[in-house]
């Protein structure tokens, strides 16, 4: 059933068929009347949401080719720095009738983050392997799926290629693992994810659910993910809309099912056809980037960030993420191809137990800004 929204007196005249129109403003004051109207309610507009109009930036606003940037190495990884700053994180309180929607003040140092999502190229030529799920579904590789973005990760598997990635550059690794099964007791701290392996096996292994403790080495170079902070940071890239371009979303801006609840109802996206990936993603770049030029910051998979989910803090905080040693749901951002629109929001919460895994959850990386 399509549930039509409704719509006021004044609303029905001024959206009428243009013959009604001339009906009812038949004389040339009358037409002059609905101008002023139309005027004032897009000055009205403009002066309530400034940070929703990339005033600077218009030509971002209209669709791009589906085709994917040829230049887009394997590696090394573009990164984009952000110079820092504070924001109000958070969805809108009522917006979406969430409970959990709170704002709070955030403050961040300058960091990294991957101007696109990790693809499939650069996770196999890290990792060895391409766990995506359009290689299980055929069981064959395809040289035009290495711009598709990794799926089927989980956040164990990240930590993993952060730590392989960052060892492959010779940066310091970011994250340690307790490799002893005496813990609390005994513990023993690795940053080799090869050793980590050996004493838990595949991260698909329980052993990973039961004794998987991680920490940061907080001045670390490498590789890492972001923080929940960071990425809606990054995300929102100073706007304070529901999406980093408007209050609303369509399909020609990001990869994701189409419904975009509670705003009107748009097509849904054609389904891939039979032979092309299964999983719905498109190659990253495929669509326009916010005002920091960072692509796919809404839809196409997910991204897992390092934080453990938890409450917001109620106080400002500088650099805040949540940690624990302990193996608890981790939250991902953004929204994947198979999530409705609600799920895309800038500051919309997710979050699972780190060995899922999914065809619509991938990740980027990040990393510090070290000053000389």
């Amino acid at each position: 059933m399509k549930i039509r929204p409704q719509t006021t007196p004044l609303l029905s005249l001024l959206t009428s068929r243009p013959l009604r129109l001339r009906r009812t403003f038949g004389s040339k004051s009358a037409r002059a009347l609905l101008f002023c109207i139309y005027f004032y309610i897009f000055i009205i507009y403009l002066f309530l949401f400034p940070s929703c109009h990339l005033w600077n930036d218009i030509e971002n606003m209209r669709p791009r080719s589906s085709k994917p940037d040829t230049q887009i190495p394997n590696l090394p990884i573009e990164m984009i720095r952000l110079d820092g700053g504070s924001f109000v994180m958070g969805l809108q309180p009522g917006l979406y009738g969430d409970d959990d929607a709170k704002q709070w003040d955030s403050t961040l140092s300058p960091f990294y983050i991957g101007k696109y999502e990790v693809t499939q190229g650069q996770y196999r030529e890290v990792m060895g392997t391409n766990p995506s799920q359009i290689i299980q579904d055929t069981g064959q590789s395809n040289p035009e799926w290495d711009k598709l973005p990794v799926d089927n990760v989980s956040w164990f598997d990240t930590i993993i290629f952060c730590n392989r990635l960052s060892i492959k550059e010779g940066l310091t690794p970011v994250y340690q693992m307790n490799v002893s099964a005496e813990f609390p007791l005994h513990i023993v701290w690795e940053t080799d994810p090869d050793r980590w392996l050996t004493v838990w096996g595949p991260t698909t292994d329980t052993r990973w659910r039961e004794h998987a403790n991680f920490r940061i080495i907080a001045n670390a170079d490498g590789y890492r993910l972001p923080t929940e902070a960071q990425w809606e940071y990054a995300c929102r890239a100073e706007t304070t809309c529901v999406y980093n371009f408007d209050f609303s979303l369509i399909t020609s801006l990001a990869n994701y099912y189409g419904s975009v609840y509670p705003h009107v109802s748009v097509p849904l996206p054609p389904r891939p056809p039979v032979g092309e990936p299964s999983n719905g993603t498109m190659p990253v770049g495929s669509f326009p980037p916010n005002a920091w030029g960072l692509y796919d910051m809404h839809g196409n998979v997910a991204e897992w960030v390092w934080d453990m989910f938890g409450n917001y803090p109620q106080s400002p905080r500088t650099d805040w993420f949540t940690s624990g040693f302990f193996v608890t749901e981790r939250v991902h951002r953004g929204g994947g191809w198979s999530d409705g629109a609600i799920a895309l929001a800038s500051g919309y919460r997710s979050y699972i137990e780190p060995w899922y895994k999914s065809n619509a959850i991938g990740f980027r990386v990040a990393r510090i800004v070290k000053e000389d």
